[in-house]
Protein backbone atom coordinates (compact mmCIF):
# COMPACT_ATOMS: atom_id res chain seq x y z
CA UNK A 1 0.00 0.00 0.00
CA UNK A 2 1.83 3.09 -0.94
CA UNK A 3 -0.85 5.52 0.04
CA UNK A 4 -4.39 5.59 1.65
CA UNK A 5 -6.81 5.37 0.07
CA UNK A 6 -5.08 4.10 -3.29
CA UNK A 7 -7.87 4.07 -5.57
CA UNK A 8 -6.85 2.84 -9.20
CA UNK A 9 -8.58 6.41 -11.35
CA UNK A 10 -9.42 7.99 -8.41
CA UNK A 11 -6.60 8.36 -6.35
CA UNK A 12 -2.79 6.97 -6.44
CA UNK A 13 0.24 7.99 -4.67
CA UNK A 14 3.34 6.55 -4.29
CA UNK A 15 6.74 7.35 -2.92
CA UNK A 16 10.34 6.21 -4.39
CA UNK A 17 14.05 7.08 -5.37
CA UNK A 18 14.72 8.76 -1.79
CA UNK A 19 18.19 10.61 -1.72
CA UNK A 20 20.58 11.71 0.63
CA UNK A 21 22.57 15.08 -0.62
CA UNK A 22 25.89 15.35 0.92
CA UNK A 23 27.94 17.93 -1.41
CA UNK A 24 30.98 16.96 0.70
CA UNK A 25 31.54 13.17 0.19
CA UNK A 26 32.18 11.04 -2.53
CA UNK A 27 29.12 8.49 -1.10
CA UNK A 28 25.63 9.95 0.03
CA UNK A 29 25.21 6.65 2.08
CA UNK A 30 28.07 8.08 4.44
CA UNK A 31 27.40 11.85 5.76
CA UNK A 32 29.29 13.71 8.11
CA UNK A 33 26.85 14.52 11.19
CA UNK A 34 28.65 17.81 11.79
CA UNK A 35 27.44 18.64 8.56
CA UNK A 36 24.12 19.99 6.82
CA UNK A 37 23.21 17.45 4.64
CA UNK A 38 19.93 16.73 3.04
CA UNK A 39 17.44 14.63 2.45
CA UNK A 40 14.81 14.22 -0.32
CA UNK A 41 12.49 11.78 -2.11
CA UNK A 42 10.20 11.36 -5.12
CA UNK A 43 6.34 11.90 -4.70
CA UNK A 44 4.12 10.09 -7.80
CA UNK A 45 0.49 10.47 -8.44
CA UNK A 46 -2.56 9.74 -10.72
CA UNK A 47 -6.24 9.86 -10.99
CA UNK A 48 -9.07 12.45 -11.41
CA UNK A 49 -8.54 13.70 -7.62
CA UNK A 50 -4.54 13.80 -8.60
CA UNK A 51 -5.05 15.62 -11.12
CA UNK A 52 -7.53 18.43 -9.50
CA UNK A 53 -5.33 18.69 -6.73
CA UNK A 54 -2.17 19.76 -8.75
CA UNK A 55 -4.58 22.15 -11.13
CA UNK A 56 -5.69 23.76 -7.63
CA UNK A 57 -2.10 24.26 -6.18
CA UNK A 58 -2.74 21.80 -3.46
CA UNK A 59 0.30 21.53 -0.73
CA UNK A 60 1.40 18.69 1.28
CA UNK A 61 4.55 18.37 3.13
CA UNK A 62 7.05 15.41 3.48
CA UNK A 63 8.11 14.49 6.74
CA UNK A 64 11.51 12.43 7.42
CA UNK A 65 12.51 10.64 9.78
CA UNK A 66 15.67 8.97 11.27
CA UNK A 67 15.47 5.24 12.80
CA UNK A 68 19.03 4.14 14.38
CA UNK A 69 20.19 1.00 14.81
CA UNK A 70 21.79 -0.39 17.81
CA UNK A 71 21.44 2.34 20.48
CA UNK A 72 19.33 5.63 21.41
CA UNK A 73 17.84 7.76 20.27
CA UNK A 74 15.48 5.37 18.70
CA UNK A 75 13.98 8.10 16.26
CA UNK A 76 14.88 11.79 15.36
CA UNK A 77 12.69 13.65 13.45
CA UNK A 78 14.58 15.66 10.59
CA UNK A 79 11.92 17.85 9.64
CA UNK A 80 9.57 18.87 7.61
CA UNK A 81 9.23 19.68 3.54
CA UNK A 82 6.22 21.45 2.29
CA UNK A 83 5.53 21.06 -1.63
CA UNK A 84 2.90 23.07 -3.01
CA UNK A 85 1.52 21.07 -6.24
CA UNK A 86 1.43 22.37 -10.34
CA UNK A 87 0.56 20.13 -13.18
CA UNK A 88 3.20 17.06 -13.91
CA UNK A 89 2.30 14.60 -11.51
CA UNK A 90 5.82 14.30 -9.76
CA UNK A 91 7.58 16.25 -7.20
CA UNK A 92 10.97 15.18 -6.19
CA UNK A 93 14.58 17.33 -6.10
CA UNK A 94 14.76 20.15 -5.46
CA UNK A 95 10.59 20.17 -4.50
CA UNK A 96 10.90 17.74 -1.35
CA UNK A 97 14.49 18.37 -0.32
CA UNK A 98 14.80 19.28 3.39
CA UNK A 99 18.22 20.53 4.74
CA UNK A 100 19.05 18.49 8.05
CA UNK A 101 20.81 20.69 10.21
CA UNK A 102 24.31 20.14 11.47
CA UNK A 103 24.22 17.88 14.64
CA UNK A 104 20.68 16.81 14.09
CA UNK A 105 21.57 12.93 14.04
CA UNK A 106 24.79 11.33 16.05
CA UNK A 107 27.69 8.92 14.81
CA UNK A 108 25.45 5.44 13.69
CA UNK A 109 23.65 3.40 11.17
CA UNK A 110 20.00 5.45 10.53
CA UNK A 111 16.85 4.17 8.38
CA UNK A 112 15.58 7.21 6.26
CA UNK A 113 11.85 7.19 6.24
CA UNK A 114 9.51 9.76 5.00
CA UNK A 115 5.84 9.72 4.45
CA UNK A 116 3.76 12.56 2.93
CA UNK A 117 1.01 13.93 4.10
CA UNK A 118 -2.37 16.34 2.57
CA UNK A 119 -4.69 18.62 4.91
CA UNK A 120 -7.52 16.03 3.77
CA UNK A 121 -6.20 12.95 5.77
CA UNK A 122 -4.50 11.29 2.83
CA UNK A 123 -1.13 9.88 3.53
CA UNK A 124 1.39 8.15 1.19
CA UNK A 125 4.43 6.08 2.47
CA UNK A 126 7.31 4.73 0.53
CA UNK A 127 7.62 1.25 -0.82
CA UNK A 128 10.07 -0.82 0.96
CA UNK A 129 12.38 -1.24 -2.37
CA UNK A 130 12.60 2.51 -1.20
CA UNK A 131 14.31 2.34 2.27
CA UNK A 132 17.63 4.04 2.97
CA UNK A 133 19.99 3.24 5.11
CA UNK A 134 23.07 5.86 5.71
CA UNK A 135 26.16 6.19 8.06
CA UNK A 136 26.37 8.94 9.96
CA UNK A 137 29.89 9.68 11.70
Amino acid sequence: MASQPNIGGVWQATIDNMVVHDPGMASTLIVDGNQPFGVSARVMGSGVFWGWAEALGVSFTVEYYAERFGGPPEGVDLGTANVTMSPGGTYDDPNTTLTVPAGTVQPGVYRIMCMARWHTGITAFPDAAAELLIEVY
